[in-house]
């Protein structure tokens, strides 16, 4: 994800990072060591140091991560900075906010302090790390100061009978080579209370607190889906891949969640739901929504911010998903893209997806998935109907996931979107008015292709299916999972 963005039940950890940890990896920018041990307070002691190459591109700017998604004001978690040489002497700084000192020679290294006790705001708990007295999370990208580069040598000491869960490279007894310290995500349990087990070596499952669901259920959903997208889009390259699944450390009321799929790793943090069967519902939302990341965005070497492609189409590629999985019915489908029409329909004020992803943290983020996902949803429609139901959405996610693999250079993510989609002619009326402009969705000539029309229903639209479909509507409207529940119930056409 972009920067600006079984499993566990442990006691209450203090996590400290010591100071001067020998490295061996003279390229890495950055040796930390992580001590990691049960107390009583969430106070985070965090020291390191930089490596000599690295020292003369940043000598004496020291940043703490501010704002992350959701989250603002990260860096007054921080206190008791102290900077020193790289022989250990101690060196003075200015300090210009919570986030930025500039220190009076060549800093070598650091040591601060970090109060992780988790917020009060269930939705920046998947984003940033914190500690609690059963669970905790640990995102290094929030933890290390902002000017220490992107590679480093972790040395993590647990607890005895305590384990780990990363998807970092093990160089050694708990030492870690992290390739991208934005991408690396921690996640550790005392082993008597940790569930977690392998799908074809590839993916862990891991689950933290007794929930409605079974863990059988849990991996099994994963493997589904994990194989069902695997399918659709083609391989991962990396050699594991991690699901983490949190309840929220703090109070929070039944049907909330949030997640992060950053690197390799999905972490989701929720409460569960009052009956078995919507919390297996539930799950199974989540994981369709979050392992379609592992691919895109972050199986691409994509940079900026194109949130209205990767979540748009998240959530419609999840929908679709659901109704081929027989998860959901046909009408959820629609009962769900009928709420984003009316969503939609009640934005005052008019941005292009372009615009509203550079916002989506300040107040855009509604406008964003509910228009993202009518987009992608019309996209299929014109797709479909153009090729008489030969091409479809799927056909451009494998494009793009083909097209700008992480191998590939590095660019610009709104300029390759927009370059593939046009190639498809039938979606540039709907890229030149609903995504870089912002006019209303022409919906008739999409709709009428597929069997389907928008209905007044209690003041609002309602999608469904025409009365007297004809072949071809017919033949379009199965493309999009008419058919598939159907025949699951019994219903006959």
């Amino acid at each position: 994800m972009s920067k600006r963005y079984k499993v566990f039940l442990f006691a209450l950890a203090t996590l400290v990072i010591s100071l001067g940890a020998p490295s061996n990896v003279v390229s890495q920018d950055l040796d930390i060591h992580i001590q990691v041990r049960p107390g009583k307070t969430a106070v985070t002691n965090v020291s390191g140091s930089f490596n000599q190459a690295f020292r003369r591109i940043h000598p004496r700017n020291f940043t703490l991560l501010d704002d992350y998604g959701p989250a603002t004001g990260l860096s007054k978690r921080f206190g008791d900075v102290r900077l020193f040489t790289a022989t250990g002497d101690a060196l003075g700084y200015r300090t210009f906010s919570t986030s930025e000192r500039l220190a009076e020679g060549v800093i070598g290294r650091f040591a601060y302090s970090a109060d992780l006790a988790p917020s009060t705001d269930p939705a920046v708990l998947a984003h940033v790390s914190w500690v609690a007295d059963q669970s905790g999370l640990i995102l290094l990208d929030d933890l290390l100061p902002q000017t220490a580069g992107r590679t480093a040598r972790v040395k993590i000491e647990l607890p005895a009978g305590w384990t780990m869960l990363s998807t970092e490279k093990l160089t050694g007894p708990n030492v870690f080579a992290v390739a991208d310290v934005e991408k690396a995500v921690f996640h550790l349990a005392s082993g008597q209370n940790s569930r977690a087990e392998a799908h074809k070596e590839r993916v862990h499952v891991a689950i933290s607190g007794e929930w409605l669901f079974s863990d059988d259920e849990a991996r099994a959903m994963a493997e589904s889906i994990f194989g069902e997208f695997e399918r659709r889009y083609g391989p991962l390259p990396g050699p594991d891949y991690n699901i983490a699944i949190y309840k929220f450390p703090v109070p929070v009321p039944s049907g909330r969640w949030q997640a992060d799929t950053r690197g390799r790793s999905v972490t989701i943090v929720a409460s569960d739901m009052p009956f078995r069967s919507q919390s297996i519902q539930r799950l199974h939302e989540q994981l369709r929504h979050e392992i379609f990341h592992l691919w895109i965005p972050n199986g691409l070497n994509l940079g900026g911010s194109f949130d209205w492609f990767y979540e748009g189409f998240a959530l419609y590629e999840s929908l679709k998903l659901g109704v081929s999985l027989n998860r959901i019915r046909f009408d959820d489908y629609l009962d769900t893209l009928s709420r984003a029409i009316n969503i939609d329909a009640l934005e005052s004020k008019h941005r292009s997806l372009i615009e509203a992803s550079k916002s989506r943290w300040n107040g855009a983020n509604t406008q964003l998935y509910a228009r993202g996902i009518l987009v992608a949803f019309a996209c299929d429609l014109a797709l479909l109907a153009k090729s008489g139901g030969k091409h479809s959405v799927t056909n451009v996610l494998r494009t793009v996931f083909a097209t700008h693999p992480l191998q590939s250079t590095r660019v610009d993510g709104n300029t390759a979107i927009l370059k593939i989609l046009r190639g498809y002619p039938e979606l540039v009326p709907i890229i030149d008015r609903n995504i870089t402009g912002y006019s209303d969705i022409d919906w008739a000539p999409l709709l009428s292709a597929a069997g389907l029309e928008l209905a007044a229903r209690e003041r609002s639209a309602h999608l469904r299916p025409v009365a007297k479909p004809s072949g071809r509507q017919r033949d379009l409207i199965d493309k999009l999972g008419y058919n598939s529940w159907r025949r699951l119930s019994g219903i006959k056409r």
